[in-house]
């Protein structure tokens, strides 16, 4: 018998509509299971199937439980990593991501979207080197995908390497021009490197794109106070301040008084 793979649910905004979705897919589910045989691989994936599911009503804690049972009847299934590492990852549960994460990965290393959620579990834990190591060699596999430099520019700035971090985010701009995380923390590690006149520049052209980007206006504030420009800076701290930036209020209150 031929096995669903992959059970692509479709969003249905009205409350109805979603329950409707719910019934359906677990009907879907159900005809799958019918279908299965008795070996544990197909077994195994449909656990998995139902535990993404789960995961996709936000469900994380039955998610778990699916792929616990997926990773019992075959403990060669990635998939089943994957859905535990998610789940914990969306449970907060930062340390248990990257367990799973990294169990995942050592049955394919070369698969690059996993390496980036790998990347990015051990960021979280303050891994940076090791993220940049998962980074690199997704970028060995998929050379052309900006999400990849922009994370990996991310952690080079985590560890102060801000000179070569600038390679990165030009390479993310290269593939998709304007970017505006990209363009900021340009700006930012110019500043962190003492190019002020440079990253004032950089961290404009983020403002003039967007003038509700509170971070652009955050960023270059903090430039401005570091070149000794504190009635700018000010200016910039309070639009930020207006956009909702929380830091900004205390750069605000902390540097500005009644300027």
């Amino acid at each position: 018998m031929k096995v669903i793979k992959y059970l692509i649910p479709i969003l249905l905004f009205s409350s109805p509509g979603l329950h409707a979705q719910r019934d359906a897919t677990r009907d879907m589910l159900e005809i799958a299971a019918a279908g299965l045989s008795d070996s544990s691989g197909p077994e195994s994936r449909y656990f998995v199937l139902k535990g993404r599911n789960a995961y996709f009503f936000r469900q994380y804690k039955e998610a778990l439980e699916y792929a616990g049972n997926a990773m019992k009847l075959d403990d060669g299934n990635k998939d089943a990593y994957v859905l535990a590492a998610d789940a914990y990852a969306a449970l907060a549960k930062d340390k248990r991501a990257l367990k799973y994460y990294r169990k995942a990965a050592a049955l394919d290393g070369d698969d690059p979207v996993l390496l980036y959620h790998l990347a990015l579990s051990n960021m979280k834990l303050g891994h940076n080197v090791a993220a940049m190591e998962n980074l690199d060699r997704a970028i060995e596999i998929e050379p052309d995908n900006n999400a990849f430099y922009l994370l990996r520019g991310e952690a080079k700035m985590a560890v102060g390497i801000f000179a070569t971090a600038i390679q990165d985010f030009e390479v993310v701009l290269e593939l998709n021009p304007g970017d505006e995380e990209a363009i900021i923390k340009t700006g930012v590690c110019l500043r962190e490197i003492g190019n002020y006149a440079e990253s004032i520049e950089e961290l404009s052209k983020a403002v003039s794109a967007n003038q509700g980007n509170a971070d652009a206006f955050l960023e270059r504030g903090k430039t401005y106070l570091r070149a000794f420009n504190k009635n700018k800076a000010c200016e910039d701290f309070r639009k930020a301040v207006e956009l909702g930036s929380r830091e900004a209020g205390k750069l605000l209150e902390s540097n500005c008084g009644s300027n």
